[in-house]
């Protein structure tokens, strides 16, 4: 008998708490905190067991020590910028030691903190000790942060200085909410959390992230979960620009200027936009969405921008990076999909967010659908042969109130005929797969085109060796086909996968297709076919 799984248990399924499902899944996991206005952000981890409010935890004291940084509310220390793996016992610990340190914590008290409800063995507190020790790197590096008392306790020995961001903060609770134009999301983000996390986790780095991938992977609706905990979290004035309509790369700082609400009848406009920012009473958080058409003119506007504006950071979209200066790049993967999806059930079909993010849109589109033992296995080969995309996973979802599961899937073999059945308010280029592929296309030049639609013959991955032979034209010179796949791969048309000193490049399969359906448009199917 098939069983089916509800959509409120794909959480579960996946992993993830059963008090973190559906609605509450978004604002689970991310706070950011901004500590007075610039001097840094943090990352927590919110966890709903935690006695700690939201409120009270962005304003709880934060504790320094040597290379690390200790906020007990927020169950999080920080090596540098890196999260430090500690159980919870040993977390325990460090917060009664540091809150008392210098003085000397008997080993009951410290039991007492660690162990509230239970009756241990003083062997328990020494393993907890040594864990800490172990991550604080006293056993590796050297460093003394804890001193053994014999036949009392236990000192925390290193200076430690504390901060207490209440203090800081409080002289914001009078001022006018935050400016931002960040749109509230419409529908769930399925299998983004991490990144999300990830990407917040590295904002203190940088002052310009540009978060790359392939079309339809998700790159806006990433930036602006990020954005929209910004919003919820800091002090930040934040404004979300997208640059997907313009045609003229001049026309980006105008497109800056007229969402801000700057009026700009000259030249000069971004000088003008560097004494508007610098104006403003709280700092700027600027995120720049879809950069690759204009990616020259992004470029440029976001490092005069951030030369000028002291308080200013700046998050950007696009298939390849900006290579401002300062740059920190994040490159969005796919959705994960089953590597075998026969035989595969429906509760561990829901463990793999590309086939979360299709149940999901198929049963919002189609009431009647219900993923079941019967159809995960064909769901899960869709999803895989989509490579994850959460644009060809939502496009195909919403063909199901004309075709059934195993039609779809046959579908997918002529992918690129299928009419367009994207949101109606969508740019026209997320309105059919082909569209987004071809919208990405245009923007090579013609080595870089030539060099893809001929990688197209590859079923599997493949080496540079490989690449040369099959991309080799009497009129290009090597240096040139090599250089188009170092660009490819930098615009997120070929990815790299690397195991020691071997290097094989692979398409996905939606690119593998569109490749070869170029590559016979130019009437080299054959010329090509034969080298491989």
């Amino acid at each position: 008998m098939s069983k089916v799984v509800p959509m409120c248990q794909a959480e579960e399924a996946a992993g993830a708490p059963s008090e973190w499902s559906a609605s509450g899944v978004q604002h689970a996991f991310d706070i950011l905190t901004i500590d007075g206005e610039t001097r840094g952000l943090s990352l927590a981890k919110a966890n709903p067991r935690h006695e700690a409010s939201r409120e009270n935890a962005v304003f709880d004291s934060v504790f320094e020590f040597g290379r690390f940084t200790f906020m007990p509310a927020r169950r999080l220390l920080l090596d540098g910028e890196s999260r430090v793996r500690i159980g919870s016992r040993a977390l325990e610990l460090l917060a009664v030691l540091v809150e008392r340190a210098g003085e000397v914590v008997t080993r009951h008290e410290l039991m007492a903190r660690a162990w509230p409800r239970s009756v241990v063995d003083e062997g328990n507190l020494k393993v907890q000790i040594a864990a800490l020790r172990k991550a604080l790197g006293e056993t590796s590096r050297g460093e003394r942060y804890l001193a053994t008392v014999v036949g009392q306790g236990y000192r925390f020995v290193a200076p430690v200085r504390s901060r207490t961001p209440l203090a800081e903060n409080a002289r914001h609770r009078d001022r006018p909410a935050a400016a931002h134009n960040v749109p509230a999301g419409l529908m769930r983000l399925v299998g983004r959390t991490a990144d999300t996390v990830a990407i917040l986790a590295r904002l203190p780095c940088t002052r310009i992230m540009t978060v790359t991938g392939a079309g339809g992977v998700g790159k806006t609706s990433v930036a602006l979960a990020v954005a929209r905990t910004i919003v919820e979290t800091s002090q930040y004035d934040v404004w979300c620009v997208d640059l997907s309509a313009l045609s003229d790369p001049r026309c980006v700082s105008c497109a800056i200027a007229t969402t801000v609400g700057l009026n700009t009848r000259s030249g000069g406009i971004a000088s003008a936009l560097a004494t508007y920012f610098c104006s403003r009473s709280r700092p700027q958080w600027l995120v720049l969405d879809n950069c690759e058409h204009v990616v020259e003119a992004a470029s440029a506007i976001a490092e005069c921008l951030l030369s000028a504006v002291p308080r200013m950071r700046i998050l950007a979209t696009s298939r390849e990076p900006l290579r401002a200066t300062g740059e920190n790049v994040y490159k969005l993967a796919p959705l994960g999909t089953p590597a075998a999806t026969a035989g595969l059930s429906a509760r561990e079909a829901l463990r793999y967010p590309a086939i979360q993010l299709f149940a999901e849109r198929a049963a919002a589109r189609c009431s009647d659908f219900a993923l079941c033992d019967d159809n995960a296995p064909v769901v899960a080969e869709i999803c895989r042969r989509l490579d994850g995309i959460p644009l060809a996973i939502g496009l195909a979802a919403a063909r199901l109130d004309a075709f059934c599961i195993r039609e779809l899937l046959a579908q997918l073999d002529d992918r690129f005929t299928a009419p367009g059945s994207g949101q109606r308010t969508g740019a026209p280029r997320h309105r059919s797969l082909l569209a987004t592929l071809d919208w990405s296309y245009q923007l090579l030049n013609e080595v870089e085109r030539l060099v893809l639609r001929r990688l197209g013959v590859f079923a599997d991955a493949f080496c540079l060796d490989s690449a040369m032979t099959i991309a080799a034209d009497g009129e290009t010179r090597a240096a040139r086909i090599r250089d188009a796949l170092s660009s490819l791969v930098e615009k997120s048309w070929v990815t790299v996968e690397k195991d020691g000193d071997t290097v094989r490049y692979r398409l996905l399969e939606t690119t593998r297709h569109y490749a070869r359906r170029k590559l016979a448009e130019a009437g080299e199917l054959g010329l090509v076919g034969r080298r491989g």
